[in-house]
């Protein structure tokens, strides 16, 4: 089977490619961001700015299942899941860099 690239641009309207070029950025910056702060060794999010941004982020994926959208499915569910590394990696990283402190 071979992929027929013309069909498939034809067969969606531009703004579900606008969508879907426009999600994958935004999860394509979200990933750079959350690498940066592991290369670097350090968190780059602050946890307050993270936690109402995960809770806009999973009511926005919830309502985007009660419309089925797949563009708004799909970049709500890679931003959660960048979202939640990006906090763990910051709790992590502070709660191991005041334990090495305090040895």
């Amino acid at each position: 089977m071979v992929l027929d690239v013309a069909a498939l641009i034809a067969y969606y309207n531009i703004d579900v490619w606008m969508g879907i070029i426009g999600s994958l950025l935004i999860a394509a910056a979200w990933s750079y961001e959350v690498w940066e702060s592991i290369e670097r060794h350090k968190s780059l999010i602050d946890l307050r700015f993270a936690g109402i941004y995960l809770v806009g982020t999973l009511m926005l994926l919830a309502y985007s299942l009660v419309i089925r959208n797949f563009i708004f499915v799909s970049i709500n569910a890679a931003l959660t899941v960048l979202v939640i590394f990006e906090i763990a990696y910051t709790v992590g990283w502070k709660f191991g860099r005041k334990t090495r402190r305090r040895r």
